[in-house]
């Protein structure tokens, strides 16, 4: 009997003004190559668990993230929107557990703005500042529309991993 293993990602992201809901995005992302070489890596016991956090991506991510995308091109393929209050925000901590073979954030992300911007996507790496060979990139996705934010809006996103037997 052959296994193979399948892991997909999705995001749901809420956009709010005040009280009142504007928008949803969601959809399926794209589990970048980096992101798999980490879980490989992780079962081979040749990394240690860590920390992921989610970004916001400023350009127009169509082109912008692929399945080559790594940390190291946070500021040369895209940029990061960074307008919110506080760094990245905490999606999982080490200790955060499986069930039911889905893996998601058990408080919603929320991204208090302070600035205007366009946001076209959001991204997983295992830091909450910097970029670069040290960061880890694990996810990434397009909008199918920009989310144009102004101060005071907030930004709230799930994000859940799903494992399956494909």
């Amino acid at each position: 009997m052959k296994s193979t293993l399948k892991l997909s990602g999705h995001y749901k992201v809420e956009h709010w003004r005040g009280d009142k809901l504007l928008k949803t995005y969601e959809g399926k992302n794209l589990i970048v190559n980096e992101g798999i070489n980490f879980i490989l890596d992780l079962l081979g016991n040749n990394v240690a668990l860590t920390e992921w956090y989610v970004g916001l991506v400023q350009d127009d991510t169509t082109e912008a993230i692929d399945a080559n995308t790594t940390g190291a091109d946070i500021g040369t393929d895209f940029t990061e929107f960074t307008d919110y209050t506080g760094n990245r925000q905490l999606w999982l901590a080490t200790g955060d557990v499986a069930a039911s073979k889905s893996l998601v954030n058990s408080a919603v992300v929320t991204f208090p703005m302070t600035g205007s911007g366009t946001i076209w996507g959001i991204f997983i790496v295992d830091a909450a500042t910097g970029a670069g060979s040290g960061v880890t990139m694990w996810a990434g996705t397009a909008f199918s529309t920009a989310a144009v934010v102004v101060n005071g809006d907030n930004l709230k996103v799930t994000y859940t991993v799903n494992g399956a037997d494909a």
